[in-house]
């Protein structure tokens, strides 16, 4: 008895000691990968006040195809464009309604309730709060003059964000190859093809009969308007105005929009659910930052295309929210306003696009959250090129292939210098799409997206090799027959967040890259 109770003792002994030296062990990894991270960003911003002579290297898109090596702008350029940037423009508002075509009577009625509903709405919101009047200003920094000046306490809400964000331009050029000649020319001189172009039109028709009568494109029950059995993913519910917002981008990536095409009355449908989604503070899809990016994305492509003008004080509203919930350190996370800073890369990279978009559209957006913007990722990005995930979190030194392109396409969007952009782009020449690696995190459909995009507007070879396998292996592993047909199924690293719904939008875009951008299309203006 006493010999087994001393065996006893000892394996209790031995498992205890064992668990103290892994705790042990993990306290010190965890310790040293955060040691290694301070110094990390020490080693930056150190290097950033003492301004480091080294030289860097931008990415220029002339006549497509050509990657140039250009100087740097001087200071004094920065500093004048900039101001630029940050002055307000002027109204057009008479040129916009002398160009606007003759809507039909219910049209323009449902237009001036919900503008005036809109209206009502943020003048509630500023006599109830008098505090919240200041909170653009103040937190922007826009309110007053470049010191910190506080706003007048009587400025409205509204008037606050018009002067944040314009009054809306038109730039069309950008979109200039949507349709008509101009998709048929940019389809056979780019790398596109019949079939690629057939399987454009058979998503958009699987799409069209899986949208919700309210406009939607519900994550969670598609299949109620087919079948479950043959269109199986489900993605998750709060994802639903993202989903939608991807859906619809595809539609205007064709052509097709509120006013022109076979599906008008889907589009109109979807426009007005993506409006119901934003909040009195401007957020749409319940604050949660990859709905926002998305539906700002989609909304201010849709209202550069048609100037219809329900969608300015609704952009200009957006913009104001999204410049709210950046972080100090220049991202964005998940949520709006979390407890605690977290710079994501992924949703930034979203941000980005929505807001170099609505900039596009003639909205203005202060050059300072770009220039933060630009500091996040040049702290995320290694030597090697490749771009961290996260700055908090179990991910903190994670770094991976697919957020490479997101990097690489930010420094395009933005006009920024990028002194890894070789290394980013030969990165990518040697890992090109392949359906066979889509459950892995650096070769997934959101891989594909962000690569399909950067290459096309950095151009040359890289881009035709990456496409040869981008167009091909995509209209091999579209659905051919049954319900399905023209979907892709939802079977790889992240479509269970959107399902099918997110996979066949977001590869339809793909299959529209030779015409979605005009090739030139270069960061902003």
């Amino acid at each position: 008895m006493d010999v087994q109770k001393h065996k006893q003792n000892s394996r209790v002994h031995m498992v205890s000691v064992s668990l103290k030296l892994f705790l042990l062990i993990w306290l010190f990894s965890f310790a040293w990968h955060m040691l290694t991270f301070s110094f990390f960003n020490y080693v930056y911003f150190s290097h950033e006040k003492k301004g480091s002579g080294r030289q860097e290297y931008t990415i220029s898109i002339e006549n497509f195809g050509n990657l140039n090596a250009q100087k740097s702008k001087t200071k004094t350029k920065e500093k004048s464009t900039a101001q630029k940037e940050e002055t307000p423009e002027k109204s057009e508002e008479k040129n916009d309604e002398q160009e606007q075509p003759k809507q039909e009577q219910s049209e323009k009625e449902t237009t001036t309730q919900q503008k005036k509903t809109t209206e009502n709405n943020l003048t509630e919101k500023s006599q109830s709060d008098s505090t919240k009047k200041k909170n653009i200003a103040e937190i922007l920094g826009l309110g007053g003059d470049s010191r910190g000046k506080k706003s007048s306490a009587s400025t409205s809400t509204q008037n606050v964000v018009k002067k944040i964000t314009g009054q809306g331009k038109r730039s069309r050029k950008v979109y200039s190859l949507r349709s008509g000649k101009g998709r048929k020319k940019a389809v056979a001189q780019y790398g596109g093809s019949a079939a690629s172009e057939n399987s454009v039109e058979l998503g958009l028709e699987w799409l069209s009969k899986h949208q919700d009568d309210d406009g939607k494109w519900n994550t969670v029950d598609f299949y109620k308007h087919s079948s479950k059995k043959e269109c199986w993913g489900r993605g998750y519910k709060k994802y639903t105005p993202g989903a939608t917002a991807l859906a619809y981008l595809a539609f205007l990536g064709a052509g097709y929009t509120t006013r022109k095409g076979k599906y008008r009355l889907q589009m109109q449908n979807a426009e007005n659910y993506l409006i119901t989604t934003q909040d009195a503070a401007g957020f749409f899809g319940g604050k949660e930052m990859y709905n926002h990016s998305a539906v700002l994305l989609s909304l201010s492509e849709s209202y550069a295309l048609t100037k219809r003008k329900k969608l300015k004080s609704i952009i200009r509203l957006g913009i104001a929210a999204a410049i709210r919930a950046q972080q100090p350190m220049g991202g964005w996370t998940y949520a709006a306003f979390p407890s605690g800073e977290r710079n994501d890369t992924s949703i930034t990279g979203w941000m980005v696009m929505a807001l170099v978009s609505a900039k596009r559209a003639g909205f203005t957006v202060p050059q300072r959250i770009f220039d933060r913007i630009w500091n996040h990722f040049q702290r995320m990005t290694t030597r090697n090129g490749e771009v961290r995930y996260e700055d908090v979190g179990p991910h903190t030194l994670r770094s991976s292939k697919a957020l490479i392109p997101v990097g690489l396409l930010c420094s395009i969007l933005m006009k920024k210098s990028n002194p890894y952009a070789t290394k980013q782009i030969r990165i990518m020449d040697n890992y090109p799409p392949k359906w066979s690696l889509r459950y892995t995190i650096d070769n997934s459909m959101y891989y594909w997206y962000h690569g399909t995009l950067s290459l096309f507007l950095t151009g040359g070879r890289s881009w035709y090799q990456w496409n040869a396998h981008m167009r091909d292996m995509l209209i091999a592993n579209q659905i051919k027959v049954g319900k399905a047909r023209g979907s892709w199924d939802p079977s790889g690293k992240w479509c269970s967040a959107g399902g099918r719904i997110y996979s066949t939008a977001i590869n339809i875009l793909n299959l529209e890259i030779y015409y979605r951008y005009h090739p030139n299309f270069i960061g902003v203006d």
